[in-house]
């Protein structure tokens, strides 16, 4: 019947519609948070997304590296994180987003650590670890020139980590934070004044600096901590759907996860490129299918507001946030290297393979151009 033909043309319209205003805004580079001890976890996850287009899926160009302050080996004097991203360029041919977390180990009890580093308690460290990381990964002796992205002391507005104004979860740490927006900006752009000492050599080509809001503003609103923009090259989020796992918490789609966030970061970007850092959505209360629909509800958001980043957030938490290698999932993959299998979200590997998202570029010895590098493709 006509009427059903006509319906199902204006659908492909709309598809290929999202497709070109996909393609003009410039494809979203893509990865995932995929803890450390789980490589195999990413390295088959790359095997099931090429399963994509016919085996020529998307690789994932993205790692997130979790980097906590902490003392570096009193025998070598090398940093043990520094192996970590490393091994994120190395084993997983990422390029890594290293999450740069100010854990005042030396000053634990203190109510103000961002105001100990900004006295620059903390200076003989940053020095070791800018080093090093110059030295060991992105100035390597007789390597290619490296490249990293660098989220130092994400989500700030929010309630959780001893970097913002409060932290109530600190206290069972021994911690007892009480400290003001005003100090972390200071705190912020003291250590980033010192990333960009001439001597350590990172030019935007090498290191591409960002700033995370998270999406539940619990210690005030983002314009509150951001830097200004010229201090920074991206401006990016992180939000997850709980569900109604977590008390007070509700169903929330991608849109009303990040919509608010991401007007407030388009009002203080200064046109620098937007991304989400991490997302994630629990299977409760709606299952596995409600689980798929917001995988695909997630990477229409990111198309549509020409987004240039998106990381998912694959792990298991307090629920099951993983779209591979978590406790719950659709399908199953076997690995085409090893007896293992893994459950996975189809939606997930049909949304990166679209025309919205590029992967690791393989004929790049960087593993992105220099405009994906810097969102500008």
């Amino acid at each position: 019947n006509s009427f059903c033909t006509l319906l199902g043309m204006a659908y492909l319209a709309v598809v290929a519609f999202l497709a070109i205003v996909a393609g003009c805004q410039g494809a979203a580079i893509f990865g995932t948070f995929t803890p450390q001890v789980k490589q195999g976890v990413f390295t088959n996850m790359n095997y099931w997304l090429g399963q994509a287009d016919s085996g020529a899926g998307p690789q994932q160009a993205l790692r997130i590296v979790e980097v906590g302050w902490q003392a570096p080996d009193p025998t070598t004097g090398h940093i043990a994180a520094i192996d970590d991203i490393r091994n994120a360029w190395g084993w997983s041919g990422a390029v890594p987003i290293v999450t740069w977390m100010p854990y005042g180990y030396k000053t634990w009890t203190s109510s103000t650590p961002n105001d100990d580093i900004v006295s620059g308690v903390y200076d003989d460290y940053i020095d070791a670890f800018l080093s090093q990381l110059r030295d060991r990964f992105v100035f390597e002796p007789n390597a290619v020139i490296k490249r990293l992205y660098l989220r130092f002391a994400p989500q700030p507005n929010g309630d959780w980590f001893p970097w913002s104004p409060f932290c109530p979860g600190c206290a069972s740490n021994g911690q007892h934070i009480n400290q003001t927006a005003a100090s972390y900006k200071a705190m912020w752009q003291y250590v980033l004044s010192k990333v960009r000492d001439p001597k350590y050599n990172f030019t935007a080509d090498t290191v591409q600096i960002v700033f995370d809001a998270a999406t539940f503003s619990a210690s005030g609103p983002v314009e509150n901590f951001a830097p200004p923009s010229d201090l920074v090259h991206w401006f990016v989020m992180t939000g997850i759907n709980w569900g109604n796992t977590l008390p007070g918490n509700s169903w929330v789609t991608p849109t009303q996860l990040f919509g608010s966030t991401l007007a407030s970061l388009q009002a203080i970007a200064g046109g620098k490129p937007i991304g989400i850092a991490s997302a994630g959505s629990t299977s409760v209360p709606k299952g596995v299918e409600g689980k798929s629909t917001w995988l695909t509800q997630l990477c229409t958001f990111v198309t549509t507001n020409g987004l240039k980043m998106m990381t998912y957030h694959n792990a298991d938490s307090s629920t099951d946030v993983a779209v591979f290698g978590g406790s719950v999932g659709p399908g199953n993959f076997s690995s085409p290297v090893d007896a293992a299998w893994f459950r996975m979200y189809p939606a997930f590997r049909d949304c990166v393979a679209g025309p919205g998202f590029h992967g690791r570029n393989q004929t790049d010895p960087r593993y992105l151009s220099d405009a994906q590098f810097a969102g500008t493709s």
